[in-house]
Protein backbone atom coordinates (compact mmCIF):
# COMPACT_ATOMS: atom_id res chain seq x y z
CA UNK A 1 0.00 0.00 0.00
CA UNK A 2 3.02 2.13 0.51
CA UNK A 3 4.24 1.96 -2.71
CA UNK A 4 0.48 2.71 -4.32
CA UNK A 5 0.08 5.70 -1.54
CA UNK A 6 3.61 7.63 -2.78
CA UNK A 7 2.57 7.08 -6.62
CA UNK A 8 -0.57 9.01 -5.30
CA UNK A 9 1.18 11.41 -3.36
CA UNK A 10 -0.89 10.50 -0.26
CA UNK A 11 -0.20 9.25 3.03
CA UNK A 12 -0.28 5.63 3.54
CA UNK A 13 -3.03 6.37 6.39
CA UNK A 14 -4.86 8.01 4.23
CA UNK A 15 -5.00 5.45 1.52
CA UNK A 16 -5.26 2.97 3.91
CA UNK A 17 -8.54 4.68 5.26
CA UNK A 18 -9.89 4.94 1.77
CA UNK A 19 -9.39 1.31 0.76
CA UNK A 20 -11.48 0.39 4.16
CA UNK A 21 -13.96 3.16 3.76
CA UNK A 22 -17.08 3.06 1.63
CA UNK A 23 -17.66 0.58 -0.87
CA UNK A 24 -20.36 2.26 -2.75
CA UNK A 25 -17.65 5.00 -3.46
CA UNK A 26 -14.65 3.03 -4.30
CA UNK A 27 -17.30 1.50 -6.94
CA UNK A 28 -18.06 4.59 -8.09
CA UNK A 29 -14.58 5.71 -8.88
CA UNK A 30 -13.50 2.46 -10.70
CA UNK A 31 -16.59 3.27 -13.31
CA UNK A 32 -15.26 6.54 -13.54
CA UNK A 33 -11.89 5.47 -14.20
CA UNK A 34 -13.00 2.40 -16.72
CA UNK A 35 -15.12 5.55 -18.49
CA UNK A 36 -12.47 7.70 -18.47
CA UNK A 37 -9.35 5.93 -19.50
CA UNK A 38 -11.63 3.17 -21.81
CA UNK A 39 -11.39 0.01 -19.76
CA UNK A 40 -14.21 -2.75 -19.63
CA UNK A 41 -15.15 -4.93 -16.52
CA UNK A 42 -14.65 -8.79 -17.83
CA UNK A 43 -17.51 -10.47 -18.58
CA UNK A 44 -18.81 -14.00 -19.80
CA UNK A 45 -18.68 -12.74 -23.38
CA UNK A 46 -14.87 -11.66 -22.85
CA UNK A 47 -14.26 -15.15 -21.10
CA UNK A 48 -15.97 -16.80 -24.40
CA UNK A 49 -14.15 -14.44 -26.51
CA UNK A 50 -10.77 -15.25 -24.78
CA UNK A 51 -10.96 -18.87 -24.82
CA UNK A 52 -11.21 -18.76 -28.68
CA UNK A 53 -8.45 -16.62 -28.82
CA UNK A 54 -6.03 -18.80 -26.80
CA UNK A 55 -7.00 -21.86 -28.56
CA UNK A 56 -4.15 -21.66 -31.28
CA UNK A 57 -1.72 -21.30 -28.64
CA UNK A 58 -2.84 -23.77 -26.35
CA UNK A 59 -2.98 -26.30 -29.29
CA UNK A 60 0.97 -25.54 -29.20
CA UNK A 61 1.89 -25.39 -25.60
CA UNK A 62 0.55 -26.69 -21.92
CA UNK A 63 3.01 -24.30 -20.13
CA UNK A 64 0.41 -23.03 -17.80
CA UNK A 65 2.21 -19.34 -16.56
CA UNK A 66 2.54 -19.25 -20.89
CA UNK A 67 -1.10 -19.48 -20.92
CA UNK A 68 -2.07 -17.02 -18.05
CA UNK A 69 0.70 -14.79 -18.90
CA UNK A 70 -0.98 -14.56 -22.71
CA UNK A 71 -4.18 -13.82 -21.44
CA UNK A 72 -3.38 -11.56 -19.22
CA UNK A 73 -1.50 -9.43 -21.97
CA UNK A 74 -4.56 -9.73 -24.40
CA UNK A 75 -6.48 -8.36 -21.46
CA UNK A 76 -4.09 -5.25 -21.05
CA UNK A 77 -4.30 -4.88 -25.18
CA UNK A 78 -8.34 -4.54 -25.00
CA UNK A 79 -8.35 -2.96 -22.20
CA UNK A 80 -10.14 -5.40 -20.52
CA UNK A 81 -10.07 -5.77 -16.41
CA UNK A 82 -8.78 -8.54 -15.13
CA UNK A 83 -10.80 -10.27 -12.52
CA UNK A 84 -9.35 -10.53 -8.90
CA UNK A 85 -8.59 -14.44 -8.37
CA UNK A 86 -10.48 -14.11 -4.88
CA UNK A 87 -13.78 -13.12 -7.69
CA UNK A 88 -16.77 -15.03 -7.04
CA UNK A 89 -19.38 -13.30 -8.69
CA UNK A 90 -23.05 -14.34 -9.19
CA UNK A 91 -23.16 -14.11 -12.56
CA UNK A 92 -21.67 -17.37 -12.62
CA UNK A 93 -17.95 -16.65 -13.75
CA UNK A 94 -16.44 -17.02 -10.32
CA UNK A 95 -12.87 -17.19 -9.80
CA UNK A 96 -12.46 -15.90 -13.57
CA UNK A 97 -8.62 -15.57 -14.20
CA UNK A 98 -8.46 -19.97 -12.78
CA UNK A 99 -11.43 -20.37 -15.32
CA UNK A 100 -9.65 -19.01 -17.78
CA UNK A 101 -6.41 -20.41 -16.68
CA UNK A 102 -8.13 -24.20 -16.49
CA UNK A 103 -10.04 -23.71 -19.75
CA UNK A 104 -6.67 -23.15 -21.41
CA UNK A 105 -5.26 -26.81 -19.70
CA UNK A 106 -8.88 -28.34 -20.66
CA UNK A 107 -8.16 -27.40 -24.60
CA UNK A 108 -4.42 -28.49 -24.69
CA UNK A 109 -5.87 -31.80 -23.00
CA UNK A 110 -8.42 -32.40 -25.30
CA UNK A 111 -6.73 -31.32 -28.33
CA UNK A 112 -3.65 -33.38 -27.69
CA UNK A 113 -6.03 -36.47 -27.13
CA UNK A 114 -7.47 -35.71 -30.63
CA UNK A 115 -4.17 -35.10 -32.15
CA UNK A 116 -2.82 -38.43 -31.00
CA UNK A 117 -6.46 -40.24 -31.76
CA UNK A 118 -6.26 -38.42 -35.40
CA UNK A 119 -2.21 -39.10 -36.11
CA UNK A 120 -1.43 -42.17 -38.64
CA UNK A 121 2.04 -43.60 -38.03
CA UNK A 122 3.71 -44.51 -41.59
CA UNK A 123 4.16 -47.91 -43.29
Amino acid sequence: MATLASQLSVGPTVFATYLHGRDTTRREHLLELQRDFGFRSFSAAIYRELAGWLLPLALSTDVGPVLVGAVIDELRERKVLAPALSTNRADGLGDASARCFACSLRITARSRASLANSHVAPD
